[in-house]
């Protein structure tokens, strides 16, 4: 987040400050979505049984739910 802490902030006259450009925090998010490999969302998904309903239940790998963590 170094936009955050190394960006130049503007304050409002009530001295809080401004929210940065919506450019900015999409690249932001843009940036950490693309240090996610594809596989975790994968495994995340499973784990929370949120799966394309084409695929049925068969496929969900019961090593990936365990509670574990």
């Amino acid at each position: 987040m170094q936009w955050m802490s190394n960006g130049q902030k503007t304050y409002t006259a009530g001295g809080c400050m401004r929210a940065r450009p919506l450019g900015v925090l999409y690249e932001f998010v843009i940036k950490a979505w693309k240090k996610i490999e594809a596989d975790t969302v994968i495994k995340s998904f499973r784990k929370c049984y949120i799966y394309n309903a084409s695929e049925g239940r068969e496929d969900v790998d019961q090593s990936d739910t365990d509670e574990s963590g």
